[in-house]
């Protein structure tokens, strides 16, 4: 259907990074976070609380990336942290690469980077364009989600939560700001 607003974009993250924080506490991470394993659900949730989301395949087999040629991994692999394609390692950092995509991809419409799954994927550089039209906040938290370090990445899922809400209250103060500005007396 095309890019979401920022302040449905960042609703959508709120709620993947409140199912990282419970499954990150029993020490569960996703394998493979991404636009194909959202759910929308229709529920009773105001246009103000944006769209109710559900986060499945929690458990299961980890994804390889090594074999290309199958779409679905060929897609995966473009929501996967560098460590992930290269070493299989998934943890809370890099969960937090994943969202930072999927978050992009919800903005934009397409990834962030083309990494190609395979042997030969070494020589990519998973860094970031520009993002143009995002608020600033938005696309400053994005790219410090996509580092390529997995240590500049943020830690600690409350705390990504709180940055990405702190990010959600200043893009809709501005909103109301922008239509208050609108209204002629």
């Amino acid at each position: 259907q095309g890019p979401l607003p920022a302040a449905a974009v960042l609703r959508i993250g709120l709620e993947m990074v409140g199912a990282m924080d419970a499954m990150a506490f029993h020490r569960i991470y996703h394998h493979a976070l991404n636009p194909d394993n959202l759910i929308f659900v229709d529920g009773p949730n105001s246009e103000e609380d944006g769209p109710l989301i559900k986060v499945p395949y929690w458990l299961g087999v980890a994804p390889l990336f090594t074999e290309t040629g199958n779409p679905q991994l060929d897609n995966a692999a473009c929501f996967a942290s560098p460590e992930q394609l290269y070493t299989g390692i998934v943890d809370v950092r890099s969960e937090t690469y994943s969202v930072g995509c999927t978050l992009w991809f919800l903005l934009t419409g397409a990834p962030p980077v083309s990494i190609q799954p395979g042997p030969d994927r070494e020589g990519d550089s998973p860094t970031p364009g520009r993002l143009r039209g995002v608020p600033k906040s938005v696309s400053h938290l994005l790219h410090r989600m996509l580092r390529v370090e997995p240590d500049e990445r943020p830690q600690d899922p409350v705390a990504l939560a709180a940055v990405l809400q702190a990010c959600l209250d200043r893009v809709e103060r501005h909103g109301r700001t922008r239509l208050g500005a609108l209204v002629i007396p």
